[in-house]
């Protein structure tokens, strides 16, 4: 079915933020050095949200400026027919540290991570989640660096953990981030809330410059 999303970035009145840094990200992924060994369905695919500026009047009355955006269940060409194919986003509040606050070990899939793709998750991809959480807990260092690949596209986290630290995008650091798979195997890093960025906070105390709300991420 076809499906948009109608966009009121509250936090951001230009209304530019959310698009641009996803022009940036799409950017970011196609310049990979594997770019071309990864699934044909995220080689082809949006990559992050795809859209533009739009007024919006309802029954002759504007409402005001608007995005119109795709959802984020299409940007990355999953397929909802196909059970492994799955976004999970995290559903929990934001914390200090994406790996060391998220992936714990009472972090479970079912209580804090929400299936972006299905409407009704698949159990086998709960299971392939918990065992993705469970290594990341568990693992020493040098097993997590020997196996790292086994579970997470490496480049994909790398590009991730870069471009939300330097655009400060804290909503991906808690609520709101997101790893997607074909298989239910390999995990990928994705982006997709990024209007409270570049020092637009999406929540209180308010930080006026760039480097001063950066500072929550040292």
């Amino acid at each position: 079915a076809n499906k948009f999303v109608l966009k009121a970035n509250w936090i951001d009145h230009s209304h530019a933020r959310n698009i641009v840094n996803a022009r940036l990200w799409n950017q970011i992924v196609r310049s990979r050095s594997d770019f071309d060994s990864l699934p044909k369905q995220l080689r082809n695919a949006r990559l992050a949200v795809d859209g533009f500026p739009v007024k919006v009047y309802l029954n002759g009355v504007y409402q005001g400026l608007y995005t119109w955006n795709l959802p984020k269940s299409v940007l990355y060409g999953l397929d909802d027919a196909i059970p492994e194919n799955t976004l999970l986003e995290c559903d929990t509040a934001h914390t200090e540290s994406s790996l060391s606050g998220l992936f714990r070990a009472d972090n479970d899939d079912a209580g804090n991570w929400g299936d972006e793709t299905h409407d009704e998750k698949p159990a086998s991809n709960t299971t392939a989640w918990n065992g993705v959480l469970a290594f990341v807990n568990s693992s020493t260092d040098a097993n997590f660096t020997a196996n790292f690949q086994n579970y997470f596209d490496k480049q994909s986290v790398i590009d991730e953990q870069i471009f939300i630290h330097l655009a400060c995008i804290v909503d991906n650091l808690g609520k709101n981030q997101f790893y997607f798979t074909y298989d239910a195997t390999k995990w990928y890093g994705g982006m997709y809330d990024m209007d409270g960025t570049w020092g637009c906070p999406p929540f209180p105390p308010v930080r006026s410059t760039w480097y001063e709300y950066n500072t929550v991420f040292q």
